[in-house]
C-alpha cells in the first residue's frame, strides 16, 4: 500500500518553501496549517486525515503566494482566500492530470 504523503517542498516564484507537518497546531494556535512569512514556511497539523492536510496545504501555498507576490485583496479579506483554497483543491482533486 502506497503512503500518502506531502511534498517537502514547495518552489513559489525564487523561494523554496519547506513543508513540515507538526504537531500541536491546533491546541497552540487553533489552526490546520500555518505559513510563517518571516521563515516563508509552511505547517501543518499531524493529525488532520490526509485529505485535510491536502486542503491545508493549498490554503497555505495561497497564504505564501498572497504574502509573496503582494496580493492586497487576500491580505485584506481572509475570507475569500478560503474559499478560493477550497475551490482550487477540489479542482486539482477532481481533474487528475489537469497540469503535467
Amino acid at each position: 500500500m502506497k503512503t500518502q504523503a506531502l511534498p517537502k517542498i514547495v518552489k513559489i516564484g525564487a523561494y523554496q518553501i519547506p513543508v513540515e507537518v507538526v504537531p500541536n497546531l491546533i491546541a497552540d494556535h487553533a489552526a490546520t496549517g500555518m505559513y510563517i512569512p518571516r521563515e516563508k514556511k509552511i505547517l501543518i497539523e499531524e493529525t488532520s486525515c490526509f485529505g485535510q492536510r491536502e486542503s491545508t496545504l493549498v490554503h497555505e501555498i495561497l497564504e505564501a503566494i498572497s504574502e509573496i507576490y503582494e496580493v492586497e485583496c487576500f491580505k485584506e479579506d481572509h475570507h475569500s482566500l478560503t474559499v478560493v483554497a477550497e475551490a482550487f483543491y477540489q479542482v486539482l482533486k477532481e481533474n487528475k492530470g489537469l497540469i503535467a
